[in-house]
């Protein structure tokens, strides 16, 4: 079991810097529409479109298309063309498929007559909900909307740097905590959630002990997990989804050294507290770089 001296060592990880840690920001997915403009001179050229089993994607054109063709079919559980929406749900086969192309063909006579998508699988906390795709000219209101939107993720952008830029000034340690507003004299409130965590029998790993910590300011969730592989097994990244969908703000992944195979290690997602979705449950996805096979951890309850 987790004993007190990995709760005492979490609190100053909660402050690690970037050389121990992976910082993971969703921001890019919780925005909602994505905009893809296609060039005239760009036929042939694919756009990437980030998708997941059971998740749904759509894409919405600005102009219908006259039909389409969807590589390797029998990997989607549905397929729906009405007007100039197109909705791709792939199925967990598509999984191991890993991408497929899906190519939109126009008879209105604007340029490009065709346009190549190519839908790659992530986690699904990663996906996109919604491509908007134009060929013809954009309206001025169109381009008013985007300004906005860009307007938005730089302040975010802006916010972002002043945050890190604040916790470089900070102390370590407890003092960092306190000074940073992520502790307060309540302290962090823990609990052990080894029982109650859920996760698929196929994983390479296996849950050894878990425990979630809450602040003010963020949640944490520190695994001890033994991999049953064949690879040391590493975390580059993870997403934690509450039932309803929302996701929240992953600040960073902590893990020490891979886990080598037959063996244990530590792995800390930490996140921002968001009390609009309580304590969970939450959905935690662990993946690896350039891996198809995404740990999934269900179940998770905050303090």
């Amino acid at each position: 079991m987790l004993g007190l001296m990995p709760t005492v060592l979490l609190l100053p990880a909660l402050l690690s810097g970037p050389d121990v840690s992976t910082r993971v920001d969703t921001d890019a997915w919780e925005t909602g529409a994505r905009r893809v403009e296609l060039r005239a001179e760009a036929s042939g050229e694919s756009v990437e479109v980030r998708v997941s089993p059971g998740v749904g994607t759509l894409l919405l054109f600005d102009s219908p298309p006259s039909r389409v063709e969807v590589e390797a079919r029998q990997h989607f559980r549905g397929v729906g063309l009405e007007g100039a929406m197109l909705t791709l749900v792939p199925d967990a086969t598509f999984q191991e498929l890993g991408q497929a192309r899906v190519t939109a063909h126009f008879t209105d006579g604007a340029a490009p007559a065709t346009a190549a998508f190519l839908l790659r699988v992530v986690p699904p906390a990663l996906a996109e909900r919604q491509v908007e795709v134009h060929r013809r000219s954009r309206g001025l209101e169109s381009y008013v909307q985007e300004n906005r939107e860009l307007r938005s993720e730089n302040e975010a952008l802006r916010r972002e740097v002043a945050r890190l830029q604040a916790m470089q000034a900070h102390p370590d340690g407890l003092a960092g905590l306190l000074a940073s507003g992520v502790m307060t004299d309540k302290g962090v409130v823990a609990r052990d959630v080894t029982s109650a965590l859920l996760i698929r029998p196929r994983d390479t790993l296996s849950k050894v002990d878990a425990r979630a910590f809450r602040s003010t300011q963020r949640v944490a969730l520190e695994l001890l997990l033994e991999n049953s592989g064949a690879q040391p097994w590493r975390a580059a990244g993870a997403a934690l989804q509450a039932r309803a969908g929302a996701v929240l703000k992953v600040l960073r992944v902590w893990q020490p050294v891979p886990i080598a195979p037959g063996e244990q290690g530590y792995v800390t997602v930490e996140a921002e507290n968001a009390p609009q979705v309580a304590q969970g449950p939450f959905t935690l996805t662990l993946w690896e770089e350039g891996t198809r096979h995404p740990i999934t951890l269900g179940n998770i309850t905050f303090p």
